[in-house]
């Protein structure tokens, strides 16, 4: 049969932590998904999944039950490929019985291709022969003794389960590939939190014995893993699924410099428990490449945020907000050598690791500066401003929207400007609000210079022109403009030097100047 990608393929315990990821990844993959859960009428535990882009239209929710032997034939009759991950709640035998009765179902369907299987890292570590100078890989298995003797269930039924499966599939000539992952982490889409979800929660509240060293990956990274054994046609055999592998004083310590509001225990009692590292070059010879262990835990807690479930100081939240959306970001900066010698807050982002951020040399008073930043990006948020006012403020903006009018790809500028655009006039109703409709006045900015000691109105002037500049020349040059105006901007710093705005807000707090006289402030949410 043609090996192609794409088809109908069925997700065993669809409503699950790793299958609602591959099920969504499926789906944006252009499969018809079946996906197995208990009850399909229970619309509050499968909304996630209704929720997923091509849902409608591609994924069908049935129900089976991994103990009812036959349960899972109509579900998987018919579809080329089958990715069981499902789990009983119970577990030893109910495990490899489940996992036998979903291979049954296999056996019965002539238009199988393969069979994806997650099993667990904990099927290779679990041993106490092995020289931990050689990392582990797929060729390794866990000791049923010993997990017995130290009690260690869940190794001890993910190794059954999947010792059953390579023989039933051998038996039956079924095409059968197993995913390892380590310790998942990573953000949850069921609107429950599953146990390791749980134990990062805990870990995070220093309610929580951390479990010794451990390999991590990302819950996002396991479900590629499986798309891309299922879609190769000379995957075979096991496959190691961990992005690195830490101790619990190694990852507190990351923890606790990336997230300091948040009470990371400081360290933990030793566990007993043997160094090893995982060789994972069998699935990155197929091209892929993990993400770093930062990076899900970010994940992870912005998903605990977003739950409601954990609460962060602002300025831990994402700092680079399109970074954390997924964009790629060129910045424009005086001098990005500065920021690839030394330490700094960009580079504690998410993003700069993996080559989602890239810093480039411009300067706002250079036309034509902007060209080889702007050129191929859809969108430009243009924030910086000369340390000069006025003039240079208006030139420095036409110069990027110069650049912005060479680039065919652009969709869309969005302009920094000010509140203070909107409020210096004479012809102010105090009952009625100002709105986006409001000009400051040129005339008023010019003529009240002597305040200048006290309420900066040549800020209000520069910013005033430089964004009607801006308006006239995207109207005659067709360029898509939104303009953002922002009221006295007050929060936590990314910076290592104080902004202008900070160090008034400190002398103010230190009674050394009270220069504003009318402050609306505006909190700098790292979301907006």
């Amino acid at each position: 049969m043609e090996w192609v990608k794409g088809g109908k393929v069925c997700v065993t315990g669809a409503a699950g932590f790793l299958a609602s990821w591959l099920v969504k990844r499926l789906l944006l993959s252009g499969y018809h998904v079946i996906g197995t859960v208990r009850d399909p009428a229970n619309e509050k535990k499968l909304a996630h999944l209704w929720r997923l882009d091509g849902a409608k239209e591609r994924l069908k929710l049935v129900r089976a039950d991994l103990l009812e032997e036959g349960s899972f034939d109509d579900a998987i009759m018919g579809c080329q490929g089958v990715f069981h991950t499902a789990s009983p709640t119970e577990i030893l035998e109910p495990a490899v019985k489940g996992t036998l009765n979903v291979l049954g179902s296999c056996k019965k369907n002539p238009s199988l291709r393969r069979v994806v299987l997650t099993s667990s890292s904990s099927t290779v570590r679990a041993r106490d022969d092995f020289d931990y100078k050689i990392p582990l890989d797929e060729s390794s298995w866990s000791s049923l003794e010993l997990c017995e003797t130290l009690q260690v269930w869940y190794a001890l039924a993910k190794t059954q389960a999947e010792k059953a499966a390579w023989e039933f599939c051998n038996e039956n000539k079924i095409d059968l590939v197993t995913v390892l992952p380590a310790f998942v982490i990573g953000p949850s889409l069921p609107p429950d939190l599953c146990s390791t979800a749980s134990d990062v929660l805990a870990l995070l509240k220093e309610q929580f014995q951390w479990h010794g060293r451990m390999g991590y990956v990302h819950i996002d990274d396991v479900a590629l893993c499986h798309i891309l054994v299922y879609e190769h046609e000379g995957a075979s055999g096991r496959y190691l699924c961990s992005s690195t592998v830490i101790d619990n004083d190694e990852l507190v310590s990351i923890l606790s410099a990336r997230y300091p509001s948040l009470p990371v225990p400081k360290g933990f009692a030793k566990l007993d428990r043997p160094y090893y590292e995982f060789n994972t070059s069998k699935i990155t010879s197929l091209g892929f490449k993990f993400r770093p262990i930062e990076e899900m835990f970010d994940d992870c807690i912005e998903s605990l945020v977003e739950k409601g479930l954990l609460s962060l100081h602002p300025a831990h939240q994402r700092p680079l907000s399109y970074l954390w959306c997924g964009y790629h970001v060129i910045g424009t900066v005086r001098d990005p050598g500065l920021y690839l010698s030394t330490p700094d807050y960009l580079r504690t982002c998410g993003g700069w690791k993996d080559e989602r951020l890239r810093l480039v040399r411009a300067d706002l008073l250079e036309e034509g500066g902007f060209d080889d930043a702007i050129m191929g990006c859809q969108g430009v948020s243009h924030t910086a401003s000369s340390e000069e006012i006025v003039e240079p403020a208006v030139k420095g903006t036409v110069n990027v929207l110069g650049s912005c009018k060479k680039n065919p790809s652009l969709r869309r500028v969005v302009l920094t400007s000010s509140s203070s655009a909107v409020r210096v006039k004479h012809d102010i109703h105090s009952n009625t609000p100002l709105d986006d409709s409001s000009w400051s006045s040129l005339q008023l900015c010019q003529s009240l210079e002597f305040l200048v000691e006290h309420g900066k109105l040549w800020y209000a002037l520069a910013k005033t022109q430089a964004e009607k500049a801006a308006w006239e020349f995207c109207t005659k040059n067709k360029i898509d403009l939104v303009t953002v105006l922002p009221a006295f901007v007050v929060g936590p710093s990314l910076p290592p030097d104080l902004c202008s705005t900070a160090s008034d807000v400190l002398a103010f707090l230190k009674g050394i100047d009270t220069k504003h006289f009318v402050i609306k402030f505006s909190y700098n949410n790292p979301h907006s």
